[in-house]
């Protein structure tokens, strides 16, 4: 989620040249839907985003820091635009065709060979990170103190949040009993249905791999993998495979529970059985 938020925020600021490249579709997809998506999926399932889990988009940045100092290093050229069409340490000017010339950095902004500059942007980013963790934290948190106090403690919801143990409801686990990764992620507060949220969550799953393949077969730079953009979208599928997967398999030990009572509930239908209002 940091991720997709850092990607957002950096690319259209620093690296999109709206005079070359105008604004393409594939853009967007890349570094707008996708955090959309991600921001829908864990606002609508309300799972608990610990405060110390920050090291994790913490530690992302740091690889990425290691990666651009590696790649100075090896010496690695990509197709560019010089700035105002002027060689400089970053780059040669080899063309005046658009991404004619040659860069020694992966983004314009991000040179070690003005290594204050590219020190000062990577605080700015890991301060991004920690900003954002903490505000998605909160705001996650209020989400689920919402639903519990308008919860009843039965599983129906009782006001504009929904039922207490929504995240409990669909697995039929007690809270210290079952995988946490389907506890904690398989169900939603927020989705009156349960097929609705596998069908929203299976479609933000197929929408991310559009959005892959478009970045690979879309374009014809074979350095695609140096990117923040390539890493942050491929790593997007498994969070959205491993979330359609938990929702499945939730519901899958549900049906297979309630056939084992002798009472299957129909579709919509939560926790111990009563009708969702949400």
């Amino acid at each position: 989620l940091e991720g997709a938020t850092i990607l957002t925020l950096v690319y259209w600021p620093l690296i999109h040249r709206a005079d070359l490249i105008g604004w393409p579709a594939g853009q967007i997809m890349r570094h707008g839907i996708n955090l959309i998506l991600i921001l829908l999926d864990v606002t609508l399932s309300a799972a608990p985003l610990p405060l110390l889990h920050v090291v994790f988009p913490v530690a992302y940045a740091f690889v990425f820091l290691a990666w651009s100092l590696i790649y100075h290093a090896a010496g690695i050229r990509r197709d560019c635009e010089c700035p105002d069409g002027v060689s400089t340490l970053d780059c040669e000017e080899l063309s005046n065709e658009n991404f004619g010339d040659s860069c020694a950095n992966i983004y314009d902004f991000l040179s070690w060979h003005y290594p204050g500059v590219a020190a000062a942007y990577f605080v700015g980013i890991f301060m991004i990170a920690v900003i954002f963790h903490v505000l998605y934290h909160t705001m996650i948190t209020l989400l689920r103190r919402c639903q519990r106090l308008q919860g009843d403690g039965t599983g129906t919801a009782t006001g504009s949040c929904t039922h207490l143990r929504a995240e409990l409801s669909l697995a039929r686990i007690s809270p210290d009993a079952g995988p946490a990764w389907i506890k904690h992620h398989a169900s939603s507060p927020a989705v009156a249905h349960d097929r609705a949220w596998l069908a929203l969550r299976a479609l933000c799953a197929l929408f991310t791999v559009a959005i892959v393949v478009e970045i690979f077969a879309g374009s014809n730079n074979p350095l695609e993998p140096i990117y923040l953009t390539t890493w942050t979208n491929v790593m997007a599928l498994p969070y959205f495979f491993c979330a359609t997967y938990a929702t499945y398999a939730a519901q899958r030990d549900r049906s297979r529970a309630d056939n084992v009572d002798g009472a299957v509930k129909p579709a919509g239908t939560i926790g111990n059985g009563t009708a969702n209002t949400a």
